[in-house]
């Protein structure tokens, strides 16, 4: 019944009892099932925590016990949020980097060196072809008049 308000405190209140349960008992395997099934609703608590209060994400996740499924993800993620906690502050304003004046070196492009083309003779033009006269056919052209009529 305490598991079911929802709460980190009441899920962790709830694994802290059904753990009491002798490991012997015939109610150890629901318990073990449950406190596994707590241990990922406490998880999602810390993860949703997490956007906007990394304290309290650590401290949710610490309650998760050992041997639960969750356990190792929520470790994994209490050290992620740790180094959140602990980075560097990020710069405030904006440093403008020093200019550095670049060493001279030689100009990438240089001009090439004119060179004056060589003169080479040019052939002559040919003599101008004059066309020959059309030549009537020396076959007779018969007329056979006209067939539209």
């Amino acid at each position: 019944a305490v598991a079911g308000e929802g709460t980190a405190e009441g899920l962790a209140s709830a694994i802290s009892e059904a753990s009491q349960i002798p490991t012997g008992s015939a109610w150890r395997s629901q318990a073990d099932s449950s406190i596994n099934q707590w241990s990922q609703q406490l998880l999602g608590i810390a993860e949703d925590l997490s956007w906007y209060d990394l304290s309290a994400a650590i401290s949710v996740a610490e309650k998760i016990p050992t041997g639960t499924n969750a356990y190792n993800r929520a470790q994994g993620q209490i050290q992620d949020w740790v180094e959140l906690l602990n980075a560097p502050p990020a710069a405030t304003e904006y440093v403008e980097p020093e200019y550095v004046e670049p060493a001279y070196t030689e100009p990438a492009y240089v001009e090439p060196e004119y060179v004056e083309p060589e003169w080479t003779p040019q052939p002559e033009p040919e003599a101008a072809v004059t066309p020959k006269p059309i030549q009537k056919p020396s076959v007779e052209v018969r007329d056979f008049g006209d067939p539209l009529r």
